[in-house]
Protein backbone atom coordinates (compact mmCIF):
# COMPACT_ATOMS: atom_id res chain seq x y z
CA UNK A 1 0.00 0.00 0.00
CA UNK A 2 1.06 3.38 -0.46
CA UNK A 3 1.13 6.33 1.73
CA UNK A 4 -2.08 7.57 2.76
CA UNK A 5 -4.30 5.07 2.33
CA UNK A 6 -3.56 5.05 -1.43
CA UNK A 7 -2.48 1.96 -3.20
CA UNK A 8 0.30 1.74 -6.07
CA UNK A 9 -2.02 1.41 -8.60
CA UNK A 10 -4.28 4.39 -7.03
CA UNK A 11 -1.47 6.72 -7.94
CA UNK A 12 -1.02 5.37 -11.10
CA UNK A 13 -4.53 5.42 -12.66
CA UNK A 14 -4.15 8.96 -11.33
CA UNK A 15 -1.52 9.84 -12.60
CA UNK A 16 -2.69 8.00 -16.14
CA UNK A 17 -5.90 10.47 -15.67
CA UNK A 18 -4.05 13.22 -16.03
CA UNK A 19 -1.87 12.16 -18.75
CA UNK A 20 -4.90 11.21 -21.13
CA UNK A 21 -6.74 14.57 -20.48
CA UNK A 22 -3.52 16.66 -21.00
CA UNK A 23 -3.21 14.87 -24.37
CA UNK A 24 -7.18 15.78 -25.31
CA UNK A 25 -7.06 19.16 -23.63
CA UNK A 26 -4.46 20.12 -26.59
CA UNK A 27 -5.61 17.82 -29.12
CA UNK A 28 -7.42 20.41 -31.36
CA UNK A 29 -4.00 22.59 -31.96
CA UNK A 30 -6.17 25.48 -31.16
CA UNK A 31 -6.26 28.50 -28.27
CA UNK A 32 -9.66 30.33 -27.05
CA UNK A 33 -8.69 33.78 -28.46
CA UNK A 34 -9.21 36.21 -25.63
CA UNK A 35 -7.12 39.30 -23.60
CA UNK A 36 -8.42 37.91 -20.48
CA UNK A 37 -5.66 35.74 -20.97
CA UNK A 38 -3.04 37.95 -22.06
CA UNK A 39 -1.87 39.65 -19.09
CA UNK A 40 -1.01 36.60 -17.37
CA UNK A 41 0.59 35.16 -20.41
CA UNK A 42 3.10 38.00 -20.69
CA UNK A 43 3.39 37.96 -17.01
CA UNK A 44 5.11 34.58 -17.15
CA UNK A 45 6.93 35.76 -19.92
CA UNK A 46 8.70 38.61 -18.13
CA UNK A 47 9.12 36.76 -15.32
CA UNK A 48 11.39 34.00 -17.28
CA UNK A 49 12.97 36.43 -19.04
CA UNK A 50 13.81 39.99 -17.16
CA UNK A 51 12.34 38.46 -13.79
CA UNK A 52 10.09 41.65 -13.66
CA UNK A 53 6.04 41.66 -12.40
CA UNK A 54 5.11 44.27 -14.35
CA UNK A 55 4.26 46.06 -18.09
CA UNK A 56 5.44 49.77 -19.24
CA UNK A 57 4.25 50.70 -22.85
CA UNK A 58 7.99 51.39 -23.86
CA UNK A 59 8.99 47.50 -22.78
CA UNK A 60 5.64 45.82 -23.46
CA UNK A 61 3.88 48.02 -26.27
CA UNK A 62 2.10 45.30 -27.30
CA UNK A 63 -0.48 45.61 -24.04
CA UNK A 64 -1.33 48.84 -24.99
CA UNK A 65 -3.33 50.44 -28.08
CA UNK A 66 -1.30 53.46 -29.78
CA UNK A 67 -3.25 56.42 -31.13
CA UNK A 68 -2.40 60.06 -31.47
CA UNK A 69 -3.49 62.79 -28.66
CA UNK A 70 -6.62 63.33 -27.89
CA UNK A 71 -10.11 61.62 -27.93
CA UNK A 72 -11.20 61.78 -31.53
CA UNK A 73 -8.14 59.47 -31.93
CA UNK A 74 -8.88 56.05 -30.08
CA UNK A 75 -11.57 55.06 -32.60
CA UNK A 76 -7.95 54.30 -35.37
CA UNK A 77 -5.67 52.90 -32.06
CA UNK A 78 -2.78 50.67 -33.76
CA UNK A 79 -1.58 47.91 -32.02
CA UNK A 80 2.43 47.57 -31.85
CA UNK A 81 4.41 44.86 -30.62
CA UNK A 82 7.63 47.01 -30.78
CA UNK A 83 8.36 50.78 -30.89
CA UNK A 84 10.60 51.63 -33.82
CA UNK A 85 13.23 54.45 -33.15
CA UNK A 86 10.33 57.18 -34.34
CA UNK A 87 7.35 55.63 -32.40
CA UNK A 88 10.04 55.80 -29.38
CA UNK A 89 10.62 60.03 -29.99
CA UNK A 90 7.15 60.23 -30.64
CA UNK A 91 6.12 58.55 -27.68
CA UNK A 92 8.64 60.58 -25.09
CA UNK A 93 7.46 63.40 -26.81
CA UNK A 94 3.66 63.02 -25.78
CA UNK A 95 3.11 62.63 -29.93
CA UNK A 96 2.07 58.80 -29.68
CA UNK A 97 -0.45 57.92 -26.59
CA UNK A 98 -0.22 54.75 -24.91
CA UNK A 99 -4.06 53.20 -23.73
CA UNK A 100 -3.68 49.82 -21.80
CA UNK A 101 -5.97 47.17 -22.67
CA UNK A 102 -8.26 46.15 -19.94
CA UNK A 103 -6.28 43.37 -18.88
CA UNK A 104 -3.44 45.14 -17.52
CA UNK A 105 -4.63 48.02 -15.05
CA UNK A 106 -2.39 51.10 -13.69
CA UNK A 107 -0.01 50.77 -10.95
CA UNK A 108 1.11 53.58 -8.42
CA UNK A 109 4.72 52.85 -9.26
CA UNK A 110 7.18 54.87 -12.05
CA UNK A 111 10.08 53.04 -13.92
CA UNK A 112 12.80 55.19 -12.20
CA UNK A 113 15.05 54.86 -15.55
CA UNK A 114 12.18 56.75 -18.18
CA UNK A 115 9.71 58.07 -15.79
CA UNK A 116 6.42 56.36 -17.38
CA UNK A 117 3.78 54.62 -15.26
CA UNK A 118 4.02 51.01 -14.54
CA UNK A 119 1.06 48.67 -15.25
CA UNK A 120 0.41 45.11 -13.03
CA UNK A 121 -1.67 42.37 -14.55
CA UNK A 122 -5.85 42.98 -14.25
CA UNK A 123 -6.01 39.01 -12.79
CA UNK A 124 -3.13 39.46 -10.17
CA UNK A 125 0.01 37.48 -10.49
CA UNK A 126 -0.96 33.46 -9.56
CA UNK A 127 -1.83 32.10 -12.84
CA UNK A 128 1.19 34.17 -14.78
CA UNK A 129 3.71 32.85 -11.93
CA UNK A 130 2.51 29.21 -12.05
CA UNK A 131 3.10 28.90 -15.41
CA UNK A 132 6.78 30.26 -14.86
CA UNK A 133 8.34 26.74 -14.80
CA UNK A 134 6.35 25.52 -18.16
CA UNK A 135 7.56 28.55 -19.81
CA UNK A 136 10.88 28.72 -18.85
CA UNK A 137 11.28 25.15 -20.39
CA UNK A 138 9.90 26.57 -23.74
CA UNK A 139 12.79 29.02 -23.61
CA UNK A 140 15.05 26.57 -23.92
CA UNK A 141 14.25 26.48 -27.54
CA UNK A 142 13.76 30.22 -28.07
CA UNK A 143 15.79 33.42 -27.18
CA UNK A 144 12.61 35.52 -26.88
CA UNK A 145 9.31 34.13 -25.84
CA UNK A 146 8.06 37.64 -26.80
CA UNK A 147 8.89 38.09 -30.39
CA UNK A 148 7.94 33.61 -30.99
CA UNK A 149 4.41 34.14 -30.29
CA UNK A 150 3.50 30.25 -31.27
CA UNK A 151 5.99 28.89 -28.21
CA UNK A 152 4.46 31.69 -26.14
CA UNK A 153 1.19 31.39 -26.84
CA UNK A 154 1.28 27.15 -27.09
CA UNK A 155 3.39 27.25 -24.21
CA UNK A 156 0.99 29.02 -22.21
CA UNK A 157 -1.80 26.64 -22.85
CA UNK A 158 0.22 23.82 -22.16
CA UNK A 159 0.47 25.34 -18.90
CA UNK A 160 -3.13 25.83 -18.20
CA UNK A 161 -3.98 22.27 -19.49
CA UNK A 162 -1.68 20.59 -17.59
CA UNK A 163 -2.86 22.45 -14.65
CA UNK A 164 -6.58 21.65 -15.33
CA UNK A 165 -5.37 17.78 -16.16
CA UNK A 166 -3.38 17.51 -12.69
CA UNK A 167 -6.12 18.76 -10.98
CA UNK A 168 -8.47 15.82 -12.15
CA UNK A 169 -6.01 13.27 -10.81
CA UNK A 170 -6.79 14.91 -7.30
CA UNK A 171 -10.27 14.84 -7.69
CA UNK A 172 -9.93 10.95 -8.25
CA UNK A 173 -7.40 10.36 -5.01
CA UNK A 174 -10.12 12.04 -3.00
CA UNK A 175 -12.83 10.33 -3.78
CA UNK A 176 -11.05 7.13 -3.52
CA UNK A 177 -10.98 7.88 0.75
CA UNK A 178 -14.65 6.68 0.36
CA UNK A 179 -15.57 5.10 -3.09
CA UNK A 180 -14.23 2.04 -4.93
CA UNK A 181 -11.70 2.40 -7.76
CA UNK A 182 -14.32 2.06 -10.67
CA UNK A 183 -16.58 5.14 -9.63
CA UNK A 184 -13.96 7.72 -8.90
CA UNK A 185 -12.92 7.02 -12.54
CA UNK A 186 -16.73 7.58 -13.56
CA UNK A 187 -16.28 11.08 -10.86
CA UNK A 188 -12.73 11.73 -12.33
CA UNK A 189 -13.72 11.53 -15.57
CA UNK A 190 -16.83 13.62 -15.92
CA UNK A 191 -14.80 16.11 -14.17
CA UNK A 192 -12.35 15.64 -16.25
CA UNK A 193 -14.46 16.28 -19.62
CA UNK A 194 -17.48 17.05 -18.61
CA UNK A 195 -17.20 20.49 -16.88
CA UNK A 196 -15.83 23.85 -18.42
CA UNK A 197 -12.58 22.24 -17.48
CA UNK A 198 -12.30 21.12 -21.40
CA UNK A 199 -14.29 23.37 -23.34
CA UNK A 200 -12.16 26.68 -21.30
CA UNK A 201 -9.97 26.46 -18.35
CA UNK A 202 -7.46 24.29 -20.62
CA UNK A 203 -7.72 26.29 -23.55
CA UNK A 204 -5.78 29.26 -22.36
CA UNK A 205 -4.03 30.60 -20.00
CA UNK A 206 -7.05 31.87 -17.86
CA UNK A 207 -6.95 31.53 -14.00
CA UNK A 208 -8.92 29.31 -13.64
CA UNK A 209 -6.47 26.15 -14.52
CA UNK A 210 -4.15 26.40 -11.86
CA UNK A 211 -6.77 27.31 -9.43
CA UNK A 212 -8.71 24.28 -10.23
CA UNK A 213 -5.02 22.53 -9.17
CA UNK A 214 -4.98 24.07 -6.13
CA UNK A 215 -8.11 23.39 -4.81
CA UNK A 216 -8.19 20.50 -6.44
CA UNK A 217 -5.00 19.61 -4.22
CA UNK A 218 -6.00 21.58 -1.15
CA UNK A 219 -9.47 19.37 -1.02
CA UNK A 220 -8.06 15.82 -1.72
CA UNK A 221 -5.84 17.08 1.17
CA UNK A 222 -8.70 17.52 3.80
CA UNK A 223 -10.11 14.70 2.12
CA UNK A 224 -7.95 13.20 4.53
CA UNK A 225 -8.74 14.47 7.28
CA UNK A 226 -10.78 11.29 9.27
CA UNK A 227 -7.03 10.04 9.27
CA UNK A 228 -5.60 12.77 10.76
CA UNK A 229 -4.26 16.37 9.52
CA UNK A 230 -0.84 16.22 11.28
CA UNK A 231 1.36 18.94 10.83
CA UNK A 232 2.59 19.09 7.73
CA UNK A 233 -0.36 18.10 5.84
CA UNK A 234 -2.37 21.08 7.46
CA UNK A 235 0.30 23.78 6.32
CA UNK A 236 0.28 21.89 2.97
CA UNK A 237 -3.59 22.26 2.69
CA UNK A 238 -3.20 25.90 3.87
CA UNK A 239 -0.69 26.66 1.70
CA UNK A 240 -2.67 25.00 -1.03
CA UNK A 241 -6.12 26.91 -0.76
CA UNK A 242 -3.77 30.31 -0.09
CA UNK A 243 -2.42 29.72 -3.47
CA UNK A 244 -5.77 29.53 -5.26
CA UNK A 245 -6.20 32.76 -3.75
CA UNK A 246 -3.29 34.20 -5.42
CA UNK A 247 -4.65 32.43 -8.36
CA UNK A 248 -8.28 33.80 -8.42
CA UNK A 249 -9.42 35.99 -5.52
CA UNK A 250 -12.73 34.66 -5.02
CA UNK A 251 -11.29 31.61 -4.01
CA UNK A 252 -10.46 33.17 -0.41
CA UNK A 253 -13.95 31.75 0.14
CA UNK A 254 -12.80 28.31 0.22
CA UNK A 255 -9.66 29.12 2.90
CA UNK A 256 -11.90 30.82 5.34
CA UNK A 257 -14.68 28.39 5.13
CA UNK A 258 -11.88 25.24 5.68
CA UNK A 259 -10.40 27.41 8.17
CA UNK A 260 -13.51 28.26 10.22
CA UNK A 261 -14.26 24.09 10.19
CA UNK A 262 -10.66 23.21 11.61
CA UNK A 263 -11.59 25.82 14.52
CA UNK A 264 -14.64 23.92 14.87
CA UNK A 265 -14.11 20.29 14.11
CA UNK A 266 -9.82 19.71 14.38
CA UNK A 267 -8.78 23.00 16.43
CA UNK A 268 -5.38 21.47 16.93
CA UNK A 269 -5.04 21.44 13.05
CA UNK A 270 -5.57 25.14 12.48
CA UNK A 271 -2.49 26.69 13.48
CA UNK A 272 -0.76 24.44 11.06
CA UNK A 273 -2.95 25.85 8.04
CA UNK A 274 -2.67 29.30 9.32
CA UNK A 275 1.03 28.74 9.00
CA UNK A 276 1.15 27.42 5.57
CA UNK A 277 -1.26 29.79 4.43
CA UNK A 278 0.34 32.55 6.11
CA UNK A 279 3.60 33.47 3.21
CA UNK A 280 1.38 33.15 0.14
CA UNK A 281 -1.22 35.72 1.88
CA UNK A 282 1.73 37.89 2.95
CA UNK A 283 2.97 37.59 -0.81
CA UNK A 284 -0.16 39.15 -1.99
CA UNK A 285 -0.45 41.75 0.02
CA UNK A 286 3.27 42.91 0.15
CA UNK A 287 2.51 42.37 -3.74
CA UNK A 288 -0.34 44.72 -3.69
CA UNK A 289 1.18 46.97 -1.41
CA UNK A 290 4.15 47.79 -3.07
CA UNK A 291 2.29 48.22 -6.96
CA UNK A 292 -1.40 49.01 -5.64
CA UNK A 293 -0.44 51.50 -2.59
CA UNK A 294 -2.68 49.02 -0.23
CA UNK A 295 -2.14 45.51 0.92
CA UNK A 296 -6.03 45.46 0.22
CA UNK A 297 -6.15 46.73 -3.09
CA UNK A 298 -6.81 44.49 -5.92
CA UNK A 299 -7.04 45.27 -9.80
CA UNK A 300 -9.34 42.33 -10.67
CA UNK A 301 -11.65 43.48 -7.26
CA UNK A 302 -11.57 46.92 -8.10
CA UNK A 303 -12.67 46.54 -12.23
CA UNK A 304 -15.37 44.32 -11.36
CA UNK A 305 -18.76 46.37 -10.70
CA UNK A 306 -21.49 44.76 -8.60
CA UNK A 307 -24.78 46.45 -9.23
CA UNK A 308 -26.35 43.48 -10.74
CA UNK A 309 -30.18 41.85 -10.07
CA UNK A 310 -28.91 39.10 -7.73
CA UNK A 311 -31.92 36.53 -8.61
CA UNK A 312 -31.18 36.73 -12.02
CA UNK A 313 -27.21 36.40 -12.05
CA UNK A 314 -27.95 33.76 -9.86
CA UNK A 315 -30.50 31.69 -12.07
CA UNK A 316 -28.02 32.64 -14.76
CA UNK A 317 -24.97 30.76 -13.67
CA UNK A 318 -27.65 27.86 -12.83
CA UNK A 319 -30.06 27.34 -16.09
CA UNK A 320 -29.08 30.04 -18.90
CA UNK A 321 -29.39 28.41 -21.96
CA UNK A 322 -25.67 29.40 -23.04
CA UNK A 323 -24.09 29.90 -19.19
CA UNK A 324 -26.13 27.47 -17.26
CA UNK A 325 -24.38 25.23 -14.97
CA UNK A 326 -26.89 22.70 -15.27
CA UNK A 327 -27.23 22.98 -19.02
CA UNK A 328 -23.84 22.37 -19.91
CA UNK A 329 -23.03 19.91 -17.01
CA UNK A 330 -26.42 18.64 -15.71
CA UNK A 331 -24.83 15.54 -13.36
CA UNK A 332 -24.05 18.55 -11.09
CA UNK A 333 -28.03 18.17 -10.42
CA UNK A 334 -26.95 15.25 -8.46
CA UNK A 335 -24.52 17.49 -5.92
CA UNK A 336 -27.27 18.84 -4.28
CA UNK A 337 -28.49 15.92 -3.11
CA UNK A 338 -24.79 15.12 -2.08
CA UNK A 339 -24.43 18.91 -0.66
CA UNK A 340 -27.49 18.26 2.29
CA UNK A 341 -26.37 14.68 2.49
CA UNK A 342 -22.77 15.57 3.74
CA UNK A 343 -24.39 17.52 6.40
CA UNK A 344 -26.36 14.39 7.85
CA UNK A 345 -23.74 12.09 7.95
CA UNK A 346 -20.95 12.99 9.52
CA UNK A 347 -18.27 9.93 7.29
CA UNK A 348 -18.43 13.54 4.79
CA UNK A 349 -18.40 16.07 7.53
CA UNK A 350 -15.05 17.69 5.85
CA UNK A 351 -17.02 18.44 2.60
CA UNK A 352 -19.14 20.80 4.37
CA UNK A 353 -17.29 23.63 4.52
CA UNK A 354 -16.99 23.12 0.66
CA UNK A 355 -20.60 23.67 0.38
CA UNK A 356 -20.46 27.11 2.32
CA UNK A 357 -17.28 28.00 -0.35
CA UNK A 358 -19.75 26.62 -3.63
CA UNK A 359 -22.91 28.89 -1.54
CA UNK A 360 -20.78 31.73 -1.08
CA UNK A 361 -19.00 31.79 -4.43
CA UNK A 362 -22.25 31.80 -5.97
CA UNK A 363 -23.97 34.28 -5.08
CA UNK A 364 -20.77 37.24 -5.28
CA UNK A 365 -20.92 35.92 -9.04
CA UNK A 366 -24.48 35.75 -9.04
CA UNK A 367 -24.30 39.55 -7.50
CA UNK A 368 -21.83 40.80 -10.35
CA UNK A 369 -23.38 42.63 -13.54
CA UNK A 370 -21.54 41.00 -15.94
CA UNK A 371 -22.32 37.29 -14.40
CA UNK A 372 -22.07 35.61 -17.80
CA UNK A 373 -18.57 36.34 -17.92
CA UNK A 374 -18.29 38.10 -21.02
CA UNK A 375 -16.74 36.38 -23.89
CA UNK A 376 -16.67 32.94 -23.19
CA UNK A 377 -18.51 28.77 -23.62
CA UNK A 378 -20.52 28.07 -20.33
CA UNK A 379 -20.59 28.37 -17.14
CA UNK A 380 -16.52 29.66 -17.47
CA UNK A 381 -16.79 31.99 -14.55
CA UNK A 382 -17.74 29.71 -12.15
CA UNK A 383 -15.75 26.88 -13.54
CA UNK A 384 -13.86 26.68 -9.87
CA UNK A 385 -17.00 25.29 -8.36
CA UNK A 386 -16.30 21.69 -10.52
CA UNK A 387 -13.64 19.98 -7.90
CA UNK A 388 -16.42 20.60 -4.55
CA UNK A 389 -19.33 19.61 -6.97
CA UNK A 390 -17.87 16.54 -7.95
CA UNK A 391 -16.96 15.67 -4.35
CA UNK A 392 -20.27 16.57 -3.49
CA UNK A 393 -21.52 14.06 -5.83
CA UNK A 394 -19.78 11.09 -3.41
CA UNK A 395 -21.92 10.69 -0.80
CA UNK A 396 -24.58 9.83 -3.09
CA UNK A 397 -22.79 7.85 -5.50
CA UNK A 398 -24.07 4.72 -4.09
CA UNK A 399 -27.34 5.54 -3.73
CA UNK A 400 -27.76 7.04 -7.71
CA UNK A 401 -25.61 3.63 -9.09
CA UNK A 402 -27.60 0.95 -6.89
CA UNK A 403 -31.20 2.16 -8.77
CA UNK A 404 -31.04 1.33 -12.40
CA UNK A 405 -33.36 4.64 -13.28
CA UNK A 406 -30.79 7.23 -11.44
CA UNK A 407 -27.86 5.76 -12.88
CA UNK A 408 -28.94 5.42 -16.52
CA UNK A 409 -30.30 9.60 -15.56
CA UNK A 410 -26.90 9.89 -14.12
CA UNK A 411 -24.86 8.67 -16.75
CA UNK A 412 -26.99 10.67 -19.52
CA UNK A 413 -26.43 13.57 -18.45
CA UNK A 414 -22.64 12.89 -17.93
CA UNK A 415 -22.88 11.87 -21.84
CA UNK A 416 -24.54 15.58 -22.59
CA UNK A 417 -21.89 17.23 -20.40
CA UNK A 418 -18.98 15.46 -22.28
CA UNK A 419 -20.89 16.25 -25.78
CA UNK A 420 -21.32 20.06 -25.03
CA UNK A 421 -17.28 20.63 -23.68
CA UNK A 422 -16.30 18.72 -26.79
CA UNK A 423 -18.39 21.05 -28.73
CA UNK A 424 -16.70 24.18 -27.18
CA UNK A 425 -13.29 23.08 -27.14
CA UNK A 426 -13.31 22.03 -30.82
CA UNK A 427 -15.40 24.68 -32.17
CA UNK A 428 -16.19 27.88 -29.64
CA UNK A 429 -15.15 30.74 -31.62
CA UNK A 430 -16.34 34.11 -29.35
CA UNK A 431 -18.63 35.22 -32.48
CA UNK A 432 -21.76 33.80 -30.33
CA UNK A 433 -20.92 35.94 -27.91
CA UNK A 434 -20.32 39.14 -30.25
CA UNK A 435 -23.64 39.17 -32.18
CA UNK A 436 -24.83 41.61 -34.68
CA UNK A 437 -28.01 42.96 -34.62
CA UNK A 438 -30.17 43.68 -37.98
CA UNK A 439 -31.85 46.40 -38.17
CA UNK A 440 -34.73 46.89 -40.45
CA UNK A 441 -35.71 50.87 -41.29
CA UNK A 442 -39.41 51.10 -42.63
CA UNK A 443 -42.06 53.55 -42.81
CA UNK A 444 -43.28 52.30 -39.55
CA UNK A 445 -40.12 52.86 -38.10
CA UNK A 446 -37.03 50.48 -36.99
CA UNK A 447 -36.82 47.14 -35.36
CA UNK A 448 -33.89 45.52 -33.94
CA UNK A 449 -33.49 41.55 -34.55
CA UNK A 450 -30.44 38.98 -33.94
CA UNK A 451 -32.23 36.85 -37.30
CA UNK A 452 -30.68 37.45 -40.72
CA UNK A 453 -33.58 35.40 -41.74
CA UNK A 454 -36.60 36.93 -39.46
CA UNK A 455 -34.69 40.24 -41.07
CA UNK A 456 -34.93 39.44 -44.24
CA UNK A 457 -38.61 38.47 -43.95
CA UNK A 458 -39.39 41.90 -42.23
CA UNK A 459 -37.64 43.63 -44.66
CA UNK A 460 -39.72 41.96 -47.58
CA UNK A 461 -43.11 42.47 -45.35
CA UNK A 462 -42.98 46.16 -44.53
CA UNK A 463 -41.42 47.07 -47.70
CA UNK A 464 -38.15 48.45 -45.75
CA UNK A 465 -36.16 51.31 -47.21
CA UNK A 466 -33.29 50.75 -45.38
CA UNK A 467 -31.36 47.42 -43.56
CA UNK A 468 -28.06 47.41 -41.83
CA UNK A 469 -25.96 45.54 -38.98
CA UNK A 470 -24.71 46.77 -35.94
CA UNK A 471 -22.86 45.09 -32.97
CA UNK A 472 -25.52 44.16 -30.30
CA UNK A 473 -24.12 43.79 -27.11
CA UNK A 474 -25.16 41.25 -24.24
CA UNK A 475 -24.97 43.87 -21.59
CA UNK A 476 -27.65 45.46 -23.44
CA UNK A 477 -29.77 45.22 -26.65
CA UNK A 478 -29.01 41.40 -27.02
CA UNK A 479 -29.17 40.91 -23.44
CA UNK A 480 -32.03 38.30 -23.72
CA UNK A 481 -29.83 35.77 -26.20
CA UNK A 482 -28.46 34.68 -22.81
CA UNK A 483 -31.82 33.38 -22.22
CA UNK A 484 -32.79 32.20 -25.59
CA UNK A 485 -33.26 28.56 -26.43
CA UNK A 486 -33.08 28.57 -30.06
CA UNK A 487 -30.63 30.85 -30.37
CA UNK A 488 -28.14 29.44 -27.36
CA UNK A 489 -24.52 28.25 -27.27
CA UNK A 490 -25.69 24.59 -28.00
CA UNK A 491 -27.77 24.86 -30.62
CA UNK A 492 -25.26 27.60 -32.62
CA UNK A 493 -22.61 25.60 -32.06
CA UNK A 494 -24.36 22.35 -32.70
CA UNK A 495 -25.94 23.75 -36.51
CA UNK A 496 -22.68 25.54 -37.02
CA UNK A 497 -19.61 23.18 -35.94
CA UNK A 498 -18.21 23.35 -39.16
CA UNK A 499 -18.18 26.77 -40.26
CA UNK A 500 -17.37 27.28 -36.04
CA UNK A 501 -14.39 25.29 -36.35
CA UNK A 502 -12.86 26.72 -39.48
CA UNK A 503 -13.05 30.00 -37.83
CA UNK A 504 -11.53 29.02 -34.39
CA UNK A 505 -8.71 27.75 -36.36
CA UNK A 506 -8.51 30.97 -38.52
CA UNK A 507 -8.66 33.12 -35.42
CA UNK A 508 -5.79 30.89 -33.83
CA UNK A 509 -3.51 31.64 -36.76
CA UNK A 510 -4.45 35.12 -36.71
CA UNK A 511 -3.90 35.72 -33.10
CA UNK A 512 -0.33 34.36 -33.26
CA UNK A 513 -0.12 36.72 -36.55
CA UNK A 514 -1.04 39.48 -34.66
CA UNK A 515 1.09 39.13 -31.58
CA UNK A 516 4.21 38.67 -34.50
Amino acid sequence: MASGGLARRDYLAGASIAIALLALYTANGTIVTTHDATSNTFLAANVVQEGRLWFSPSRDPQLFLWHLPGPGSRGEALHLTSLDPEARRRYALGELVAEPIYAVAPSVRTDPRTGEPLYVSTYGVGAGLAAVPLLAWARIFVPDLRKNPEWLWYGAKFAASLFTAASAAFVFWACRRWLALGPSLVLALAYGLGTCNWSMSSQTLWQHGSNSFFLALGTWILARAPEGLDRVRSGACGFAFAAATACRPTSLVYLVAVAAYLLVAERRALAAYVAGAVPILAAIASYQWYYLGSPLRSAQEETATWGGSFLEGLAGLLVSPSRGLFVFSPFFVFSLFGAVAAWRDRRYAVLRPLTLAVAALLAVHAKWSVWWGGDCYGYRVIADVAPALVLFLVPVASWVMERRALAGLFLAACGWAILLQGLGAWAYDVEWNEPLSYVVVSPAGSVSLTSPQEARALAKATGATKVYTEECSLASRCHGRLWSITESQPVFYFTHFWEARRALVEQTESMIAWWR
